[in-house]
């Protein structure tokens, strides 16, 4: 007996196709681990630095000696946490800090995925315009919030240099540490010695050459008619005091801060990672 053509058609099984989507979702996870450390790491950061920068742009504008300025503000910090950290400086340096470190991973991630093989320049390059433009912001407001007389425009001179200081910075912070990081494991063999270390003390000797630069910028704006004597007389005064207290600034955001991003960073990935493996 014949079978009907219904009993005979055979219909091919229906394959699942992926989702778009899941093609990104490793990519977006990723992006959600940089910006998580970014943001965790420059909040402990942020209070310090800004006790620092006050204590320099008051001293800048005569209201009150470096370590008066950084005393009260530490004391602000432990008496009154809220208050400070509503105050007007307190965005800025976190949104300073938050967005370089979210930059400065977002660029490894997007290198790693491109294969890049030298990051490096790509590295300094974004993060150099990201943290200049944030802290030549975050100096224009401080210069006048802190600065003498009424708030008034800052000159053009006082932002190149702070320019000329933020790229500076950015090759002495990402750039340079590895560099010396493998230099110092070649001597060493120990590579997480090397690279702590490196991160941790590089930014700092720096700060001897980077001090006057910022120091000058507040100047600039302070007194635009100084003359050069009274320039070079201003920038010893206090030399060695605004040098150690910047590196003082600095061991939070760039020697603790970035290995604390680094290390953030790397163990948050690794959660996602085992976590997306588990639910293979």
């Amino acid at each position: 007996m014949q079978k009907s053509a219904s009993q005979t058609t055979t219909v091919p099984p229906t394959i699942p196709l992926p989702l778009q989507h899941n093609n990104n979702s490793p990519r977006l996870q990723q992006f959600g681990v940089d910006a998580t450390s970014a943001i965790i790491s420059s909040f402990f950061v942020s209070p310090i630095v800004l006790a620092v920068d006050q204590a320099l742009a008051q001293s800048a504008s005569g209201q009150a000696t470096i370590m008066n300025s950084f005393l009260t503000s530490m004391k602000s910090i432990v008496t009154s946490p809220i208050k400070f950290l509503k105050g007007p400086g307190f965005k800025w340096i976190y949104l300073i800090y938050s967005s370089t470190y979210i930059t400065a991973n977002l660029c490894k991630s997007i290198c790693a995925e491109k294969n890049v093989q030298n990051p490096a320049f790509i590295q300094w390059l974004s993060t150099s315009v990201v943290n200049t433009a944030m802290c030549i912001n975050k100096d224009y407001q401080f210069a006048r919030i802190f600065g003498t007389g009424a708030p008034k425009p800052v000159p053009p001179s006082s932002l190149a240099i702070w320019g000329v200081r933020d790229c500076l910075s950015m090759f002495v912070f990402f750039t340079l540490p590895p560099i010396v990081a493998k230099m110092v494991q070649e001597q060493t063999g120990n590579e997480n010695l090397s690279k702590y270390s490196a991160q941790f003390f590089v930014p700092l000797i720096f700060q001897y050459v980077l001090t006057p630069i910022h120091r000058l910028g507040y100047d600039l704006y302070n007194n635009p008619g100084n003359s050069p004597q009274n320039v070079a007389r201003f920038l010893k005064t206090d030399y060695f005091t605004s040098a150690h207290l910047r590196m003082v600034r600095c061991i939070p955001p760039w020697s603790i801060g970035v290995i604390m991003n680094q290390e953030l960073r790397a163990k948050l990935g690794n959660m996602v990672s085992n976590a997306g493996k588990a639910d293979i």
